[in-house]
């Protein structure tokens, strides 16, 4: 049961830890120049700076799910 527990929890944070990776090459590609109105934009947006610093807590808490789920397998 514990391994199957960590397997999920290893896919949440291997999502969770894609997104955050993702968000900072959204946050870094905020510092050229795009067409940004070509997409749309839905709720609160956070940009540049703001964006790289979340993204990065993110996917640190993804890779402490991961590290979580090694203890839960053993």
């Amino acid at each position: 049961m514990a391994r199957g527990l960590a397997v999920v929890v290893v896919f949440i944070a291997a999502f969770i830890v894609m997104m955050g990776i993702l968000g900072i090459f959204a946050g870094i590609a905020t510092g050229f120049g795009t067409t940004e109105e070509s997409f749309f934009k839905y709720g609160p947006e956070l940009e540049g700076a703001a964006l790289s610093v979340v993204s990065a807590a993110v996917a640190a808490f993804g890779f402490f799910l991961t590290w979580l789920a090694g203890k839960i397998s053993r």
